[in-house]
């Protein structure tokens, strides 16, 4: 029985041991059992080998973990100290509301403290939980002094240069945050502080739950996720008021959505990439799961002392730590297939090559689908989905156009490129959404600006089509009728002077050689669709463009709530 008690110790329930060894899913372990002289075992046999193991084996996290917290923590305090690489402090605050003073050093236990983490995201784009703490009340006043103690730790005034902060929509952080960075008025830099959109989502659907409730919250529900202007978040916001049902509902949206706009709303935060990137504590639960998933079992870390809890945090940061070292190889001469196709690939970093390929793969299963392009295609290269917003790197819609004329040039990748010559992406920490565009020509060393000109747009405009026709040479009158459609439909959206232009004359051009394109009018353009079934021609209008798998369009653009303006989510 001790390989049982061992399971039963791991945190595997006696339950589901107990349904593997009598075979329920798997005969042959029941055959086995019977030969190992079994057949008779119970469900309580398996709890008990699990107690006589944790009673021979007893968990070091589990020990002292009934003695008193003061005990404790002066145990974990003791043992923290001796480390190089760890800071451990006490801090003490008065709470302001009873004057009572609270306690914490920074990390949960049979006590029931509090565990507070402070992640920071990396240069690698991976997410480090960084300082820790555990405190046994959960108000403002002791983050405030935790803050405050990291700022210390960091150098005082100035060492910690934060510039934005999430957290969830708890009261108490939102006024530990506030008093913790003070911005001009203790000489520092302000520190924007937001809320996580999902736990902002899930207060929203808590506050206002029923039908009743529906049209205001479909109101927040815009502000919230699709609302790119602050005029736009405040028509949503007057509208959400004027649906509330009741005199306190309306005071509540008042006071706690119209007056914390900056903090949750989609529109503040649209003038940073790294906000865009990062809309949610999500990786402050992937951390909290982690440690639960590694103490042997749920709950389990409640029955820790503090030193044990403090020794099971630290010991899974170290393994977050060595999974961020080990993918430092893929910054550095990594490649993915669809550097075949798309050779300037190469140029970027694996975790950059990762965002681009997914977007390609997006744009060719558009283009087999024969889906509608998103948005329109200016002179500059840019697009205003949500995907381009956020990393400034080319995205399906950009392929879907690439596929049909070639705008992508090697000049535009270079420019794409050079983000990543000198950093990773601590680039995004200080870009605008207008990064690409602005500055980066001018930068010693830089890429040269590439000079769209009609006779180059075409000039590939006749080329891909060409290409395409030689493709389209064996189908059917209605295949080849509702693919040249479609090409047109795309240089349609053309809307730059440049594009347009280029698109225009080589639609006349191919109208005089006698293929009939440009007298589409917008009614037969719309007429027909491209059988899905013909989707690997559709793809290989383009040579090298490779097959390529799933994922959805993104939604259309525009500050209004009846359609996905940016195709986000969590």
């Amino acid at each position: 029985m001790t390989a049982v008690g061992q399971q039963v110790a791991l945190g595997y329930e006696p339950a589901h041991i107990y349904r593997v060894l009598t075979g329920v899913k798997l005969t042959a372990n029941l055959e086995a059992l019977k030969q190992a002289g079994g057949i008779h075992i119970t469900l309580q046999d398996v709890h008990n080998a699990g107690a006589d193991w944790r009673r021979a084996h007893p968990d070091s996290r589990r020990r002292h973990a009934k003695t008193p917290w003061e005990q404790q923590q002066q145990e974990l305090l003791d043992d923290l100290k001796g480390r190089e690489d760890v800071l451990v402090s006490n801090i003490e605050a008065i709470r302001k509301v009873d004057k009572e003073k609270t306690f914490a050093t920074a990390f949960a236990s049979k006590t029931e403290w509090f565990l507070f983490t402070l992640m920071v995201r990396t240069e690698q784009n991976m997410w480090m939980p960084c300082a820790h703490m555990l405190s046994k009340t959960e108000d403002g006043d002791i983050i405030t002094a935790f803050l405050r103690k990291i700022k210390q730790w960091c150098g005082g005034a100035g060492g910690w240069r934060l510039r934005y902060i999430i957290t969830d929509d708890s009261a108490a952080e939102q006024r530990g945050v506030s008093k913790a960075f003070r911005g001009l008025i203790d000489g520092e830099q302000e520190v924007d502080h937001f809320l996580c959109r999902t736990h902002s989502e899930r207060t929203m659907k808590r506050r206002l739950p029923h039908d009743v409730h529906a049209d205001a919250r479909k109101h927040l529900y815009a502000a919230l996720y699709y609302r790119l202007s602050e005029p736009g978040c405040d028509d949503s916001l007057r509208k959400a008021i004027k649906a509330a049902p009741k005199e306190s509902i309306k005071r509540y949206i008042e006071k706690e959505w119209v007056a914390t706009k900056r903090q949750w709303a989609w529109y503040a935060r649209q003038h940073s990439s790294i906000l865009l990137q990062c809309p949610t504590t999500n990786p402050v639960e992937s951390w909290h799961h982690s440690l639960k998933k590694h103490a042997e079992g749920k709950g389990a870390i409640r029955k820790f002392s503090l030193l044990g809890c403090a020794s099971h945090v630290l010991k899974i940061g170290d393994q977050w730590e060595r999974r961020a070292i080990s993918e430092e190889w893929r910054w550095k001469g990594w490649q993915r297939p669809e550097c075949r196709w798309y050779p300037a690939l190469k140029k970027f970093p694996g975790p950059v090559q990762d965002l681009i390929a997914d977007e390609l793969r997006k744009g060719q299963n558009a283009a087999i689908e024969a889906e509608e392009v998103k948005g329109e295609l200016g002179d500059e290269l840019t697009c205003q989905c949500l995907f381009f917003r956020q990393y400034q790197l080319p995205c399906q819609h950009l392929f879907q156009f690439d596929l049909v004329s070639d705008v992508i040039k090697d000049s535009d990748w270079d420019v794409w490129a050079s983000m990543f010559e000198d950093c990773r992406f601590e680039i995004y920490e200080s870009t605008t959404k207008d990064f690409v565009a602005k500055g980066i020509f001018d930068e010693p060393g830089g890429p040269n600006k590439h000079l769209l000109q009609v006779r180059e747009v075409l000039d590939d405009v006749k080329n891909s089509y060409y290409q395409m026709q030689e493709i389209m040479a064996d189908w059917d009158a209605d295949e080849r009728n509702a693919k040249s459609k479609q090409f047109v439909r795309m240089l349609r959206k053309m809307t730059g002077s440049v594009r347009q232009q280029g698109a225009m004359k080589a639609l006349k051009q191919l109208d005089d050689e006698g293929h009939r394109l440009g007298t589409s009018s917008d009614d037969e353009a719309d007429d027909g669709e491209v059988d899905p079934s013909n989707g690997q021609r559709a793809i290989a209008l383009r040579s090298k463009a490779g097959n390529g798998e799933g994922g959805e369009g993104e939604g259309g653009d525009g500050d209004s709530e009846g359609s996905n303006s940016d195709g986000s989510g969590d």
